[in-house]
């Protein structure tokens, strides 16, 4: 199992970043009090807040509350194709 790197608060801010939307505007598009996402922002998770604030930033709305649930797994993809080659180079 590989651990996610980021939760759900670092994938909405980063998407805010990348949008360049502010706390302030995050809010009023998505018709949450400025707390509630700074709330969200901080870590704490509330999946209908999550919900509604994805949807504002363009991401997708289920994704996000596997993540904030940890439920999400992501899978590691097998190697194919690769072979170990020992030398004596430089021995």
């Amino acid at each position: 199992m590989t651990p996610l790197e980021d939760n759900f608060a670092d994938v909405l801010g980063k998407a805010m970043q990348g949008r360049r939307i502010g706390e302030a505007a995050a809010a009023a598009k998505s018709g949450l009090p400025e707390e509630d996402v700074r709330a969200l922002l901080r870590g704490e998770y509330n999946e209908t807040n999550a919900r509604r604030l994805a949807g504002t930033l363009g991401l997708r709305a289920d994704a996000l509350a596997k993540i904030g649930r940890a439920e999400y797994v992501p899978t590691t993809p097998e190697a194919t194709n690769l072979a170990q080659v020992t030398t004596n180079y430089g021995v």
